[in-house]
């Protein structure tokens, strides 16, 4: 079977991130799903666009089932992202996870309706892993897959 496929079978997450801690952190919560999700990382909301709309070096990426957003980032923030989002009726759908480490961009970004939830950024990792976990089995919870 061709690997696109088995990849279009799975859930993708789609982590836009530009700190390379948080992200790896993140990754490593996302990790115990198992085979069942396909993972993605890029670091800005332009990468995310072009992801999300499979063009540029996107061409070939599956669909995503779900978002996991920063907002202050280098590269299209992550309310920029989110503004573009907006406007496509085939984003506005996809499931969105906020997390910043600004409160502010936070209620900033719970006023577009598809964002799922937008929580602040712990400040310690072990808080950090704790939520991590949790954001996980919502998101299996979400995507109708058993946490």
């Amino acid at each position: 079977m061709n690997g696109l496929v088995d990849i279009e079978r799975k859930i993708t997450v789609l982590h836009v991130e530009d700190d390379d801690g948080d992200a790896y952190l993140t990754q490593r919560a996302f990790q115990a799903m198992g085979a069942s999700v396909n993972f993605v990382r890029v670091s800005g909301g332009q990468d995310a666009l072009q992801f999300l709309n499979r063009t540029g070096p996107y061409v070939d990426a599956p669909q995503v089932s779900c978002v996991l957003l920063d907002i202050n980032m280098a590269n299209g923030d992550g309310l920029w992202l989110l503004e573009h989002m907006a406007i496509r009726p085939s984003e506005r759908v996809i499931p969105t996870i906020i997390l910043s480490g600004d409160a502010d961009n936070v209620v900033e970004a719970r006023k577009f309706p598809f964002v799922s939830c937008a929580i602040v950024k712990p400040d310690t990792q072990l808080a950090f892993e704790r939520l991590m976990d949790t954001v996980r089995k919502v998101t299996m919870l979400s995507m109708g897959k058993a946490a």
